[in-house]
C-alpha cells in the first residue's frame, strides 16, 4: 500500500438493476486509529451532501488507500461514488479489493441459499453476524427508509472488513470448508428464511387489505 493512512469503506445504494443507483449511506473506518464515520441521508441531508462529507473526510484525514469488498469494477466503488458527486476534486486514492486478496472458493450450496462469500468467511472465522444484513433485508430497509438499520449495517461491515484484513495479513484467516462450516451456514440461513416468509405474507396481507378498502373484487 502507498504512503498515508488506510481506510476501510463500505456504502449502500440501490440495486444494480437501477439506472441511477442512488447512494443512501457511506462509511469509513481508519486502520491506524480506529476513527469511524458513517454518513447517511435523512430529511436534511441529501445524497450529494453525504458524498461531500465523505470526500472531505478522505482529504482531512489524508487517506491514500481504501480497502473495500468487490470494488474494482466501474459500476461499484469510488468510480460510482464520484459519478454521483457534484465535486470532482477527490483526493488521489488507491482502491484495494479485499475480495480479490482473499483466495477462497465459495460453497455453491451456501451461495445458492444466499450466503455470500464474505458471510461464508465470517462463518469460518467466527465473526459475529449481529448487525449484518442479507441483501433482501437490506433492500427492505432501504424501501422502508430505515436509516438507523442501514447505519448499523455499514458500521458492522466496516468492522468485518477490518477483522478479515487483520486475519489475512497475520496468516490466521481460515478458508478450509469443514462439515461444521456447512452446518453453521444452514443454521444462519434459518433467520433469512423466516424473514422471507414473513415478508411475503406481509405483502399478501397488504394487497388483500388494499383491495378490500378500495371495494374491488379480489
Amino acid at each position: 500500500m502507498g504512503k498515508g493512512r488506510t481506510g476501510f469503506f463500505h456504502y449502500v445504494c440501490d440495486e444494480f438493476t437501477s439506472p441511477y443507483r442512488f447512494i443512501y449511506g457511506i462509511g469509513i473506518r481508519i486502520l491506524e486509529n480506529g476513527k469511524e464515520e458513517v454518513f447517511t441521508i435523512d430529511g436534511n441531508t441529501p445524497e450529494w451532501k453525504i458524498i461531500e462529507k465523505f470526500r472531505k473526510f478522505l482529504k482531512d484525514n489524508e487517506i491514500k488507500n481504501l480497502i473495500g469488498w468487490n470494488v474494482q469494477r466501474d459500476i461499484y466503488g469510488m468510480p460510482h461514488i464520484k459519478s454521483r458527486s457534484c465535486n470532482e476534486n477527490f483526493p488521489k486514492i488507491k482502491e484495494i479489493d479485499l475480495d480479490n486478496e482473499i483466495k477462497f472458493e465459495e460453497s455453491k450450496i451456501l451461495t445458492f441459499l444466499g450466503i455470500t462469500k464474505i458471510k461464508q468467511l465470517m462463518i469460518l472465522n467466527n465473526i459475529d453476524f449481529h448487525g449484518d444484513l442479507y441483501l433482501s433485508e437490506l433492500l427492505y430497509a432501504i424501501r422502508k427508509g430505515d436509516i438507523s438499520k442501514i447505519r448499523v449495517y455499514i458500521s458492522k461491515r466496516l468492522r468485518t472488513l477490518e477483522k478479515l484484513h487483520a486475519l489475512l495479513i497475520n496468516n490466521q484467516l481460515k478458508t478450509d470448508k469443514t462439515p461444521k462450516f456447512y452446518l453453521k451456514g444452514i443454521w444462519y440461513y434459518i433467520p433469512k428464511l423466516i424473514f422471507l416468509i414473513f415478508h411475503k405474507f406481509y405483502n399478501i396481507v397488504l394487497y388483500l387489505l388494499s383491495k378490500l378498502i378500495s371495494g374491488k373484487k379480489l
